[in-house]
């Protein structure tokens, strides 16, 4: 076996690629006894109350005034919106939930699957309400109790929302403000909408109420020892886990998006399942086209002079730090790679995350997905590049399932399989 721990000298460093990563993960880690009562737990399973009194559930200022009227809410059409949203939610069904909660990042979409595969139910107690930043926008403070899959007991908890769209008709939740983004900071909010929503936490009314859920929690978790388990242990690991395997956004600006395709009845009309279809596939594959991979690493590591642990290190290279592929070893597991205009050589593919590009067309008009499992239909031999002149790494027989990393115009597939890594033609795949 392949002695590694000398390429991977400190796991979650400082780093500004992985920066936000690594505070939600010691988030997760002191306060784990309180990781499932945040709601709808879009946020890395961290908690609403819990950051009361540390500056508020945003931990900014809150600006002066509180002339809006905090009350039960009376509003059928948000009830309904947020009924839906749970529904989805406890399905993992990222389709539906992005009718009503618009952006959801491809990060928070595969959290959203990971989570929902240990949801029951959803039970909405009590939904509160406090208007925006102005009429047509509210502030939501849903009380809910959350049911796991073999577990008795109900674990209580507040959730957030900001819901756009009261005077237009067409409502949504602006998901800039979900507990997720919140707490990763991939998305830029607008800061007139954060110290209304810090107002809203603040509140004396709020403080209150999270202080009686956070007790309902606390007691739920004594009372039931399988709750507990499944919080703290099974959940913790899992959400842990997967956040070894992504690379967060850092601050960007939300993508452009559109609401008109939400239906009056929140996701519910006719075809809503069943978008037209392109005229033509407007991707053109050109194999031709020389690809340039990226890919950022996942710890301070050596970069070697070959592709192995017994090859002298000829540099290293921090955390989060962004390197060009210029090819696969013939093992499929190394990769060699150029840092800088002064360093090139091989890093283990175990500390390198490919990284989307403009020649990516990955999940897109019917291509496959990243992390999708898929059988190749035709013996093909997996290479070590895109190149003709490539290296064959191994031959892969029909019906073997490959894992995707990248999907490229050029017709080729990045791929894992057996702990390979290496590039085979789209066309070889089933999908």
């Amino acid at each position: 076996m392949i002695d590694l721990s000398k390429d991977n000298k400190k796991q979650w460093n400082n780093s500004a690629s992985q920066g936000y990563m690594k505070k939600a993960c010691e988030f997760i880690g002191k306060n784990k006894r309180y990781v499932i009562a945040a709601g709808a737990l879009v946020c890395f399973v961290l908690i609403l109350f819990f950051a009361v009194g540390k500056g508020g559930l945003f931990g900014r200022n809150s600006s002066s005034g509180d002339a809006a009227r905090f009350a039960e809410n009376k509003n059928k059409d948000v009830e309904k919106l947020i009924r839906n949203y749970y529904d989805a939610y406890a399905k993992g069904d990222v389709k539906k939930l992005s009718s009503y909660a618009v952006p959801i990042s491809p990060n928070e979409a595969e959290y959203i699957k990971l989570f929902g595969g240990y949801i029951k139910d959803y039970t909405i107690k009590k939904i509160y309400s406090q208007q925006g930043i102005d009429g047509n926008s509210c502030c939501v403070t849903v009380e809910i109790e959350i049911e796991f899959e073999g577990v008795t007991t109900k674990a209580p908890g507040l959730d957030f929302f900001y819901i756009t769209g009261l005077q237009t008709g067409t409502l949504y939740i602006n998901n800039l403000y979900s507990q997720f983004n919140l707490r990763t900071g991939e998305y830029v909010t607008e800061s007139q909408i954060d110290k209304c929503i810090n107002k809203f936490e603040n509140r004396p009314e709020m403080k209150e109420l999270q202080e009686k859920i956070q007790k309902k929690y606390e007691e739920a978790i004594l009372k039931d020892e399988k709750l507990d388990i499944l919080i703290n242990e099974t959940i913790n690991t899992a959400v842990n886990e997967w956040m070894d395997s992504v690379v967060l956004l850092q601050n960007e600006m939300p993508p452009a998006f559109v609401i008109g395709e939400v239906t009056d009845d929140n996701g519910e009309g006719e075809g809503e399942d069943e978008p037209d279809e392109p005229e033509e596939d407007p991707i053109v594959i050109d194999p031709e086209l020389e690809i340039v991979e990226y890919a950022i690493t996942t710890a301070e590591v050596n970069v070697r002079y070959g592709a192995s642990t017994e090859k002298r290190a000829i540099g290293k290279v921090a955390e989060g730090a962004k390197v060009t592929v210029l090819a696969i070893d013939p093992w499929g597991e190394w990769s060699y790679v150029q840092v800088n205009d002064d360093l090139k050589g091989f890093i283990r593919n175990d500390f390198l995350i490919t990284q989307d590009n403009e020649e990516s067309i990955t999940g897109l008009q019917g291509y496959p997905d990243k992390d999708d499992k898929i059988a190749v239909s035709e013996d093909v031999d997996l290479m070590n590049s895109m190149k003709s002149y490539g290296k064959v790494i191994t031959r892969l027989m029909t019906g073997t399932q490959v894992t995707v990393i990248m999907v490229y115009r050029n017709g080729f597939a990045k791929v894992s399989v057996n702990g390979k890594i290496g590039y085979l033609p789209i066309t070889s795949l089933s999908y």
